[in-house]
């Protein structure tokens, strides 16, 4: 069901918040695009919840363990790539995209050098200035 799919993305959210530093959240973030796409490739999640999770739809509540808004936005903002990726293959059509369906490159998602983090554009030029 619908409500079964956000709550496996509300998961992923619980995942990343439960890191315990820095270094485990940022490669918590940076794997979120790999795991979009394995829940995607194994019809664990549709295409279509995926992208309304993505743009803050759905109802999404955390039952494990409480999840700040900061990482909602960054675990979903991680997500870009697959979204993206998913848009793509959507105007491709059905007949290449069964063809292409390996088309997104998962060692794209390891070619930065840090995650997105929501609201943290500036915290390493800050931080490199000290």
């Amino acid at each position: 069901s619908e409500e079964q799919q956000f709550e496996v993305l509300s998961c992923l959210e619980e995942s990343v918040a439960r890191a315990e530093d820095e270094t485990k959240r940022a490669t918590s973030l940076k794997i979120v695009p790999l795991v979009v796409k394995a829940l995607y490739d194994e019809d664990v999640v549709e295409e279509d919840i995926i992208k309304r999770w993505h743009a803050g739809e759905g109802n999404n509540v955390h039952v494990r363990i409480g999840v700040d808004a900061d990482t909602v936005a960054a675990v979903r903002m991680n997500a870009e790539p697959i979204v993206t990726w998913l848009d793509t293959v959507e105007e491709e059509g059905d007949e290449e995209a069964e063809s292409d369906d390996d088309a997104y490159d998962p060692q794209s998602v390891f070619g930065s050098a840090a995650p997105a983090t929501a609201g943290d554009s500036d915290t390493e030029s800050e931080s490199d200035s000290e």
